[in-house]
This record gives structure tokens, sequence and C-alpha cells, in this order.
């Protein structure tokens, strides 16, 4: 999923038809139109009703509409957060996941506070691109989930561990349960990472949910972590994700079956200097803080 294509919508939505918010973004109508319906068509859901006097959005729409204002805002701070700048070091974190951001958040405050000379850049990977950008040093530290990283050349070090939960939206009928039974789950569409930027994770986790009881047409897929989060809160499927912090659109329902293995995260990194021993030291703290 694009970020472009939540300020197109945003511009559309503030403009009130497509033709004056393509003008706004210096674009064709026809391209803003394919990016809406390429919008639309990943998230599962209407975002625009045409009509002649113009565009109005759906109720699906009026729901993202805070949401696409908030992502493009976050986007944008963390553009100028990673901004480089040439008086300090520079340490690059690369993460997978909104787990992993959490802790991240908790973590670099601390460290700018100690060693304010250093800059922290983070980027968000895909599963499958995270060992990639290690191994060719676009980031010195790698938080994954392990499997995601092999073992060779690297130094890991388990960091936090939290129990995955079923995430649904606040519209969902499950939100007022506390718990749920995967076997009350079979008849919602269940979405999960595609398997190309998974790192083989999805395709785990697609057996497995055929072995639980699942159709073929009940499993979606997504492009990212963003747009998966994206589709629980419009309602358009429910997903598995560890405890943590998320949208207040989305409700964490209890798993009660025993065996779900917890939602573990690691550390990865080739070479010990200072400001990586200090960090790690923090993330170790910041993870046992969350547990």
């Amino acid at each position: 999923m694009k970020i472009e294509r939540f300020i197109y919508f945003v511009a559309i939505a503030d403009a009130g038809s497509i033709s004056a918010a393509a003008r706004n973004c210096y674009i064709s109508q026809s391209a803003l139109s394919q990016q809406m319906d390429a919008l639309e068509q990943e998230l599962g859901v209407s975002l625009l009703i045409r009509k002649r006097d113009g565009i109005r959005l759906s109720e699906q729409g009026h729901r993202l509409l805070p949401k696409a204002r908030k992502l493009i805002e976050t986007y944008t701070d963390i553009l100028e957060t990673i901004k480089t700048d040439q008086t300090k070091s520079h340490l690059r974190i690369g993460y997978t996941g909104p787990l992993e951001q959490q802790l991240l958040q908790k973590t670099i405050p601390q460290f700018h506070r100690l060693m304010p000379h250093v800059d922290v850049q983070l980027s968000a990977y895909a599963m499958a691109d995270i060992e990639d950008a290690l191994r060719s040093g676009r980031c010195d530290i790698a938080l994954a989930v392990p499997g995601e990283i092999k073992p060779t050349q690297f130094r890991h070090e388990r960091i936090l561990s939290r129990p995955i939960c079923v995430a649904v939206s606040n519209q969902c009928p499950l939100a007022h349960e506390k718990s749920v039974k995967l076997k009350d789950l079979l008849t919602y569409p269940f979405v999960i990472l595609r398997e190309e930027v998974s790192n083989q994770v999805s395709r785990t986790i697609h057996q497995w949910l055929l072995e639980l009881g699942w159709s073929e047409q009940n499993i979606v897929y997504a492009d990212n972590i963003e747009s998966q989060l994206m589709m629980v809160e419009l309602d358009s499927a429910i997903s598995m994700m560890p405890y943590g912090k998320y949208s207040d659109a989305i409700t964490l329902l209890a798993l009660e079956e025993s065996d779900i293995a917890d939602h573990v995260s690691e550390a990865v990194w080739r070479n010990d200097n200072e400001w990586i021993r200090r960090f790690l030291k923090l993330l170790q703290e910041a993870g046992d803080s969350m547990e």
C-alpha cells in the first residue's frame, strides 16, 4: 500500500471532486481515479460514492478519513526525523512490525538523552527484506521475529515476548467479547501478509488457517502490516496480532486456546560499538518493562 494513495484520498475528500483534487495534486484525473480504485480494492471497501454533482465519502470513507490524515502526518514526521544531519553520527535501525515500533518509541528518547550526538534513523522493512537490509549495511540493528534473519554472521538477542491476540474492529460483533475460541472465528475473513513480503511466514499461517477450517475464500492478503491493520480497522477482516497498543478503532481479544505460541521479538546485529551496545541495553530494559 502506497502512502500517495492516502494523500490522494484526503485530497479528494477536501476538494469534493476527483477533477479538483487531480488539479491540486498535479496529476491526471484518470490517474487519480486509478489510484483510488487500487486503494478501495486493497482495503476491500468502497470509500467514495460518485455522483454527477461530485464525490461524497461512503460510511467507510468517513471512518478512514481521520486515520488517513493521521497516517500522512506520521509519515511526514518520520521523514523529518530521519533527515540526514551531517553534524551527527548515525545509528540505523530497521524493524518489521508494530510491536517492534512501540519498543523503539520507548527506547529512542532514552538513547537520545544518553547519547545526543548520535542520530537514530528508523526504517520499516517487509519481513522478506530485513535480512538483506542488515547484510547490506542499510541498518545496524534489526528488530524482527526469530527466523526472519538467519543466525549466520549475526548476533541475536531476544528482547520481548507477548501473547498473540485476535484483532477485530470495534464495529465487529465480537468486539464486546473478552476472549474467543478459534472455532468461533471461522466465518470471518482473516487477513494475512502476502507470502512474497513475509519471508515464508504467511505460507505457514495460510496452511494453519486451512487446517483450522478457514476456506480459501475467507483468507485475504495485505501488502504490509499497515494495510493489514487498516483492513481490521475498517471491519473488512480480522487478524492476529501480539498484545500491544494499536489504533483506538481496534479491539484485542484473548485466545482461549493455550497452544498458540507467543510473539517473540529479537534484536539482530553484526558489529559491536559503543552506540550499539548502549542501544541494545536500553532495548532489553524497554522490553522487560513491556512484559
